[in-house]
């Protein structure tokens, strides 16, 4: 029998680690995957602070496929994680205004022998330029 203590007729060991597949413990954490509400990720105690049978540790409350507990914003879609300014909040739920690194002005309007001219500071992000025509003044 390659798992004892629990129910397994056809003895299946899909991983081939020698215990059957009805007491795999993939995360190591003493509750076999079929039990488990978050086997990926090692949590013994099973928190599930939402009642939703999903272990906190593996929500991803957005559905971007980044777990909130590794996303810079668990609370609206940011898959890529972006974050302009380096501040530790994704974009999509950064304030606009706030998105350009410290001390630097996206756009600075300024008028020049009577014609007015715009000065932008582009902003190198994952080896792309970016501008946002949206901050101009």
């Amino acid at each position: 029998d390659n798992c004892p203590q629990e129910s397994n007729v056809l003895q299946q060991d899909t991983n081939t680690d020698g215990r059957g597949d009805a007491c795999s413990d993939t995360d190591r954490d003493g509750v076999s995957d079929a039990m488990d509400n978050c086997p990926a990720h090692s949590n013994p105690e099973q928190e599930d602070s939402n009642g939703n049978g999903v272990g906190g540790l593996c929500e991803d409350t957005d559905r971007d496929r980044v777990l909130n507990t590794e996303d810079n914003c668990p609370s609206a879609e940011n898959p890529m994680q972006e974050d302009a300014d380096g501040d530790g909040i994704g974009d999509a739920c950064d304030d606009r205004d706030n998105r350009t690194p410290e001390g630097k002005k996206p756009w600075a309007p300024f008028l020049f022998g009577g014609a007015i001219a715009v000065l932008a500071v582009i902003i190198e992000i994952h080896n792309k330029r970016v501008v946002d025509q949206q901050n101009v003044v």
